[in-house]
């Protein structure tokens, strides 16, 4: 996965193998032709301005899935994950990020979601 990263902001191509896509289909017993859209979690822990939450204690406190298009097996993407903010409320942080996949320019499916810390 080709990446680059800016403050805030890192971009990386992926792609949805049709290996990788059937088994998780299989597992869930599935009936679909193209990327199931909770399959993107997936995709999180690879950039590196995620990194730093996977051995935290957070919660995730709220999704928001906006899908323009399938995202289809075996087509390169290009991922943007945006560190929208971290503020304090009372005792805790809480952390924004939105995940955008898109292709030539046209945005795919956006996610936002909202992760809680102690």
């Amino acid at each position: 996965m080709q990446h680059s990263l800016e403050d805030g902001i890192e971009t990386k191509h992926i792609e949805f193998t049709k290996k990788e896509i059937q088994a998780y289909k299989t597992l869930l017993n599935l009936n679909t032709d193209d990327v199931p859209d909770l399959y993107i979690a997936k995709v999180w822990p690879s950039f590196e301005l995620f990194k730093p939450f996977i051995h935290r204690k957070v919660l995730l406190k709220e999704s928001n899935i906006r899908r323009i298009k399938k995202l289809k097996i075996d087509t390169k993407y290009k991922a943007t994950l945006i560190h929208n903010y971290t503020k304090q409320i009372k005792q805790f942080r809480v952390h924004q990020f939105t995940l955008t996949i898109s292709k030539e320019g046209e945005q795919y499916i956006e996610i936002k979601q909202i992760f809680i810390e102690q």
